[in-house]
């Protein structure tokens, strides 16, 4: 939408004729698929990111190159569900460690009110080990801003996964969170989303394995009243 106001602008100046961006479809995250990772796939990950990391440290390279932030933007998104630009506009005022927790301003929620994102012991030992920027308004993962992919991708190709985009580590989070136990409200507040239907609609039919899961516990209840 940026381009084509741009664009609009430039038509409006006399600087061209027309928008070549009119007719450019905007890229739009398909929600009708739903892909997570299974736990050998997590660790497949991690394992290549972990790599990808290592080398970035034995080459000597910057705590804040995007090389060596790879690893810990990829972990908070996995632990957190937050939505690639938010992580990448993520900034040290926003995170309270006291009550374990990341504030997410309007400005950058795709539903454009604040929300708060509650965080484990984990997630919070990695953000407390990032370097902080030098100035206050500079995001965390400023180095991975505008090159994701460059970085991204290689990782991915390593950790051998199939069928599988950054995005997807949001329906990961989602998925274990409600699979460990997480009430369907908790995971809808996380996620940011606007209602609570599209958080059913996207994640509350639970797989073949945690309907057994469920059926195990009911059998164990009616046998032993507990």
């Amino acid at each position: 939408s940026r381009l084509k106001t741009f664009f609009n602008f430039a038509v409006e100046r006399g600087y061209c004729q027309n928008n070549p961006a009119e007719r450019v479809k905007p890229y739009r995250v398909d929600n009708s698929r739903i892909r997570y990772l299974s736990d050998s796939e997590e660790q497949d990950l991690l394992r290549a990111a972990m790599a990808a990391n290592r080398t970035a440290v034995e080459a000597g390279l910057s705590p804040r190159s995007p090389q060596r932030l790879l690893l810990p933007f990829i972990v908070v998104a996995l632990h957190t569900g937050m939505r690639e630009g938010e992580l990448k506009a993520l900034k040290w005022a926003q995170i309270d460690f006291e009550n374990q927790s990341i504030e997410v301003p309007s400005t950058v929620a795709k539903m454009r009110r604040t929300r708060i994102v509650y965080l484990d012991e984990a997630t919070l030992a990695i953000l407390h080990a990032l370097p902080r920027p030098a100035k206050s308004d500079e995001p965390l993962f400023g180095g991975l801003r505008a090159n994701l992919d460059r970085y991204w991708r290689p990782v991915l190709h390593t950790s051998g996964l199939a069928n599988f985009h950054f995005h997807d580590l949001r329906h990961t989070y989602a998925t274990i969170a409600l699979a460990s136990g997480a009430s369907i409200y908790f995971v809808k507040e996380q996620l940011g989303h606007a209602d609570i239907q599209t958080t059913i609609d996207l994640y509350g039919h639970p797989d073949q394995a945690a309907h057994r899961d469920q059926a195990a516990r009911l059998e164990t209840f009616w046998r032993t009243g507990a």
